[in-house]
């Protein structure tokens, strides 16, 4: 004779979904300042300027690529792709998320063919509704 219990059986994916949304596992539930930092980095790793200036607040500091000062978003979006067009990204990768910083390593082929390694810090602010870039510098420029 065989017995079953009276509760289903639940795949552990589902099981671990639901969990998660409702926060038993808080180390594994991203931030809202996470998930900008992933598409900013994903966007980035792409070579798209575009996706990245998408997260620009109104006022922007950039020190990047010859670029040093405070610019509007659109001066910025315009300043930041001309950069990208003097460049080819090989690799964009966080190395520390805290917060609303980041630090990231940025591995370019610059208009010479040669090889940079540099580290890019991103600080956001939450703005017009959603976490923005306000502050964006590369080591060495």
């Amino acid at each position: 004779m065989r017995t079953t219990t009276a509760f289903p059986r639940v795949r552990l994916a589902t099981l671990a979904g639901l969990l998660l949304g409702l926060g038993a596992f808080p180390a594994l539930a991203q931030t809202e300042q996470e998930q900008v930092f992933k598409r900013i980095e994903e966007a980035w790793q792409d070579s798209d300027s575009r996706g990245v200036a998408d997260h620009f607040a109104e006022r922007v500091y950039l020190k990047i690529g010859g670029v040093n000062g405070q610019h509007s978003r659109d001066q910025a979006r315009n300043k930041f792709a001309a950069y990208f067009d003097r460049i080819h990204v090989k690799r964009f990768k966080a190395e520390e998320i805290e917060g609303s910083s980041g630090t990231f390593v940025h591995e370019f082929e610059d208009a010479n063919g040669d090889v940079q390694v540099r580290k890019v810090y991103i600080r956001l602010v939450h703005s017009e509704g959603a976490y923005r870039i306000d502050q964006l510098t590369q080591d060495g420029d």
